[in-house]
């Protein structure tokens, strides 16, 4: 009676378990799994073996195991057992077959080969590398010239024997071209100046390196010509080119509005800034000594140097007196002009800097208390 009470319940649980999901880990498992395992601190272990114990299993279309020969898994398709290959580390690598596993073969370097090893008849990497280098960024750009270089950081084995940039108005420029320059031989880093250059244009730029076993090229970077003239009027640099100097090249420009319609020159009682400069040329002299003087604070300069980028640029500055002469003489072109008189960044005396009023039909300067509250409007020089 015992006997067949234990064989009922056991048909019982067996009828239970088949007409349903099971789920170890969770009361609710997928509709779709007859097995739904979860938790967060444990794994599920399939059968491990050795490849002899693994071959002997008859082909079985699905069944797994994990080969302790070969340190990996394999899936039998019905016919055959089939190994579910290790995956690469990086770009470029490659994986073989060393008659037990599959093996990761990385990347080799430019310059290098594959060749079969004698007797095994694996892959390896052979031949000398090719240099790796970096292009240096470009500098001191104007119409015709500019400056880069490069960085030998690896001869690749082999003593570099030519290094050089080249240079195009197109992509991806080689050594095929002839405008380049030949900076002799050897490691390390070197500067190279470009020239023959077109204004206005844009060009691409790459570094270059020879050894015994070919050119490498640094990474690629662009760069434009200074245009061959700048006009007044010209937006540029965050605002509008308001004066231009007899190279052409150099000047001034003045931010497109107002950065205040009412400031303070001086944030503290009257002092001596010696910010004295009248020329063109001696704004941002000027801005940087008031600063220096009166410190911490918002009023005129700081206005412009420290709470203004324009652009995206930060060296603004307060203009003198004369470079504010040259802004009211262009005021119709840059625009934007809405007060009278306007700071310059020029001091007069102790209490007093010097001011122009937009607003007159003439050239109309005049000293005014630092501590009053009138226009600015920053510019910077390029």
């Amino acid at each position: 009676m015992k006997k067949l009470f234990i064989s009922l319940l056991l048909a019982i649980v067996v009828n239970s378990l088949t007409a349903q999901n099971i789920g170890i880990g969770t009361s609710s498992p997928s509709p779709y799994a007859i097995l739904d395992v979860k938790d967060n601190t444990k794994g599920i272990l399939i059968p491990r073996m050795d490849s002899v114990n693994r071959k002997n299993i008859p082909a079985t279309k699905g069944m797994m195991v994990y080969d302790t020969t070969t340190s990996g898994f394999w899936y039998n398709d019905g016919s055959a057992w089939v190994n579910i290959p290790a995956s690469g580390n990086a770009a470029g690598d490659m994986l073989y077959w060393n008659g037990l596993k599959w093996v990761n073969l990385p990347a080799g370097t430019p310059g290098q080969f594959l060749t079969l090893t004698a007797g095994t008849a694996l892959p390896v990497w052979a031949g000398g590398a090719a240099a790796v280098l970096t292009t240096t960024a470009v500098s001191s750009i104007t119409q015709s010239t500019a400056t880069s270089g490069g960085n030998i950081v690896s001869n690749g084995g082999a003593t570099i024997t030519a290094r050089g940039v080249v240079w195009d108005t197109l992509t991806d420029p080689t050594v095929a071209l002839a405008t380049k320059t030949v900076n002799g031989g050897g490691n390390g880093s070197f500067t190279s100046n470009l020239t023959g250059l077109a204004a206005g244009k844009t060009y691409y730029v790459r570094a270059y390196a020879t050894n015994a076993n070919g050119t490498t090229y640094g990474n690629q970077l662009n760069f434009v010509t200074s245009p061959a003239a700048f006009t007044i009027g010209q937006a540029y640099g965050g605002g509008i080119v308001f004066y231009v100097d007899g190279t052409g090249q150099h000047g001034l420009i003045a931010a497109t509005s107002d950065q205040s319609i009412g400031l303070r020159w001086t944030n503290s009682s009257s002092v001596n800034t010696n910010a004295t400069g009248l020329a063109i040329g001696t704004g941002a002299v000027n801005t940087t000594s008031i600063i220096n003087v009166q410190g911490s604070g918002l009023y005129a300069a700081t206005l412009c140097r420290q709470f203004y980028n324009g652009g995206g640029f930060s060296d603004w500055y307060l203009p003198s007196l004369f470079e504010l002469n040259q802004l009211f003489l262009q005021k119709n072109v840059v625009g934007g002009f809405t007060g009278d008189f306007y700071w310059s960044s020029s001091e007069s005396s102790i209490g007093v800097a010097w001011m122009i009023n937009f607003g007159a039909p003439g050239q109309n300067q005049q000293g005014g208390s630092k501590s009053s509250s009138y226009y600015v409007r920053a510019i910077r020089s390029f």
